[in-house]
């Protein structure tokens, strides 16, 4: 296994601990623990070109956080942008399953009353 493919294995690992450490946290907060697992899974593991290799990714937020801090004169707002419209198109996905379910448990709720 070669270094790159190394490094993605740990980058799903770590989202996927991650969503699973937030979901028994907020373990009573049934939606909310949803979605905080999916936002760490979509948020972490959001790739981004890195440096001139049109053929190297690495997840979006690691981008951001070495522009930021370890590159002079590097901009870190195309990722950053990257990420803030993942993260509001992941919320408005999760918001419409939301209202999916709702609309069934709505209607499965109304059909059970007219018995």
């Amino acid at each position: 296994m070669s270094g790159y493919a190394l490094g993605w294995a740990v980058a799903v690992a770590a989202a996927v601990g991650g969503a699973l450490c937030l979901s028994f946290a907020l373990q009573p907060w049934r939606w909310l623990r949803s979605l905080a697992a999916f936002m760490v899974v979509t948020l972490a593991l959001l790739p981004w070109r890195f440096q001139d290799d049109p053929e190297r990714f690495a997840p979006a937020f690691i981008v951001v956080a070495f522009r930021w801090l370890f590159e002079a004169g590097a901009d870190p707002g195309p990722p950053a942008r990257a990420l803030l419209v993942a993260g509001g198109a992941a919320l408005a996905a999760f918001l419409a399953a939301l209202a999916v379910r709702g609309i069934f448990q709505a209607g499965r709720a109304r059909r059970r009353s007219m018995r």
